[in-house]
C-alpha cells in the first residue's frame, strides 16, 4: 500500500511539471528531463553525469541550450509564476 505522503508528493510532482511544460514557451522538453534526471538517484555530480542518465534522452549539447533558455528572464518569471499557482 502506498503512503499517503508519497502518493501527494508524487502528484504533485507531476502537477508541478505538466505546469512547466504548459508554461515555457521553448526547451520545456528539455528543461523537464533536466529536473527529472537530477531528481533520481545517484545524483550526477557534472553536467557530463547528467546527459549520461536514462532519462535525459537529448543531445549532450541540449543540456547547454536548454540551460541558456531557462536562465532568461521570461523563462524565469514564468517559473516563478507556475509554481505560485
Amino acid at each position: 500500500m502506498m503512503n499517503t505522503q508519497q502518493h501527494t508528493s508524487g502528484e504533485s510532482f507531476h502537477d508541478l511539471r505538466q505546469r512547466v511544460l504548459q508554461g515555457l514557451p521553448c526547451r520545456a522538453e528539455v528543461l523537464v528531463n533536466m529536473i527529472d534526471a537530477l531528481n533520481v538517484g545517484p545524483r550526477p555530480a557534472t553536467p557530463s553525469e547528467l546527459v549520461l542518465s536514462p532519462l535525459w534522452g537529448y543531445a549532450s549539447s541540449t543540456l547547454s541550450s536548454g540551460l541558456r533558455e531557462g536562465a532568461e528572464p521570461t523563462t524565469v518569471t514564468v517559473l516563478r509564476e507556475v509554481r505560485l499557482q
